[in-house]
C-alpha cells in the first residue's frame, strides 16, 4: 500500500478529531459514502450534496478528488453537531487528493479505510470511461448513486452512451442504483399518474399517438419517457416508441431556458393531455383543453435527493424498469 494510505494512523487521527469537536457522547457512524469526482468538481459536490448531511447523519466520506496535480495526498477532518439528545453527529471526512501518480484511486488504496459491517454507498461523479476504477467500486458498492445529467453535461458523453453503460456496468451486474436524474422527477411522476387517474384521461391512455416534452433537464424528461413507454408496454425505436399495437409513437424533446417543464400527450381523438410544471413548482394537468387538477409540489434539491438515498439500502425498481426497454 502506498504510504500515504495509513489505516491506524488516520483512524487515531479522526477518533482525536471527534472528541475535540464533540465532547459529548457521538453517535456511531451509519455508513460509509466514498465520492469519486472530480477536482474541478469538489466546491459544488461540497455545496450541493455533502453539506446537506451536516448535522442529520453520523457518516464516515471518503472524498476521493481525481486530477489533482502533484502527488497523491491525504488528509482527515471531522465535523460534529449536536442532536436533539445532545449526541454528537459527526461526519468524518477524508480526503484524498488523487495526484499524477493516480495512488489515490488505485484499486485497495482506499477501500482500507471503508467502516466494516456497515452499507458501503459509492457517489460517482466522474467519466464511466473510467473502466478500472468503476468496477473496482462497484465491487465494494452496496448501492451506487449517479446523476445522468451531470455525466452526460460534464464528460462528453450522449445520453445513449449513459444509458448503456447504467444497463450494462451497474444494473446489468446486480447493483442497486439510484439516479439523481431519474428522482428529480419523482413528484412530477406521481402528479401525472394523479392527472391520468381522471375517467376521461384513463380511458383515452391507449390512445396516445404522440409525445412532446420541454424542460431544463432532458436526460431527467428522456428517463421520464422511458417509464411512460414502460407503463404502457411499448417498445422503444430510437428517440420515440411504439405501441403493445405496434404503432409508431413519436417522441419530441425541445429544449427550453424558462425554467418550465411542459408534456403534451396527443391523442387519436385530437384530444390532448398537457402538464405544466412551473419554474415555482406548481403543476397543472389539462386534459382536452379543460384544466383537471393543479397542485404545488416539494421539488427536492440535489442534497436531499443524497439524503434520502442514504436512507435507503434499496433503489427504485420502475428505474430498472424503464431502463429495459434501452
Amino acid at each position: 500500500m502506498n504510504a500515504v494510505f495509513d489505516p491506524e494512523k488516520i483512524e487515531r487521527e479522526l477518533q482525536v478529531m471527534e472528541r475535540r469537536h464533540s465532547p459529548a457522547q457521538t453517535r456511531t457512524s451509519l455508513f460509509n459514502l466514498v465520492v469519486i469526482g472530480r477536482s474541478e468538481d469538489a466546491g459544488e459536490t461540497e455545496e450541493k450534496l455533502l453539506g446537506r448531511l451536516m448535522g442529520k447523519r453520523a457518516a464516515r466520506i471518503i472524498n476521493i478528488r481525481m486530477g489533482t496535480p502533484g502527488p497523491t495526498e491525504v488528509s482527515v477532518s471531522a465535523r460534529c453537531a449536536a442532536d436533539r439528545e445532545n449526541r454528537g453527529v459527526c461526519i468524518q471526512e477524508i480526503l484524498i487528493a488523487d495526484g499524477t501518480d493516480r495512488a489515490g484511486i488505485a484499486p485497495g488504496s482506499w477501500s482500507a479505510l471503508l467502516i466494516r459491517d456497515i452499507p458501503v454507498y459509492i457517489l460517482w461523479r466522474s467519466d464511466f470511461r473510467q473502466q478500472e476504477t468503476l468496477r473496482f467500486a462497484r465491487e465494494q458498492a452496496d448501492k451506487f448513486i449517479i446523476d445522468g445529467s451531470h455525466l452526460v453535461r460534464h464528460f462528453g458523453m450522449n445520453y445513449e452512451e449513459y444509458l448503456m453503460n447504467v444497463k450494462i456496468e451497474l444494473l446489468g451486474q446486480g447493483v442497486p442504483t439510484a439516479d439523481f436524474a431519474w428522482e428529480r422527477l419523482r413528484p412530477l411522476r406521481r402528479f401525472m399518474a394523479r392527472a391520468f387517474d381522471a375517467p376521461e384521461a384513463m380511458a383515452a391512455l391507449p390512445d396516445i399517438v404522440g409525445m412532446r416534452f420541454s424542460g431544463p433537464d432532458e436526460v431527467s424528461l428522456r428517463l421520464h419517457a422511458l417509464w411512460t413507454a414502460s407503463s404502457l408496454g411499448w417498445n422503444r425505436a430510437g428517440g420515440s416508441f411504439t405501441s403493445s399495437g405496434g404503432s409508431f409513437v413519436p417522441c419530441e424533446m425541445e429544449d427550453s431556458r424558462t425554467g418550465e417543464t411542459r408534456m403534451l400527450f396527443r391523442f387519436a381523438d385530437g384530444r390532448d393531455m398537457e402538464i405544466l410544471l412551473s419554474s415555482d413548482g406548481v403543476a397543472t394537468a389539462g386534459f382536452g383543453g379543460k384544466e383537471i387538477i393543479s397542485k404545488a409540489l416539494a421539488l427536492p434539491e440535489d442534497g436531499d435527493l443524497l439524503l434520502r438515498q442514504v436512507d435507503m439500502p434499496g433503489y427504485d425498481g420502475l428505474y430498472g424498469r424503464a431502463l429495459e426497454l434501452v
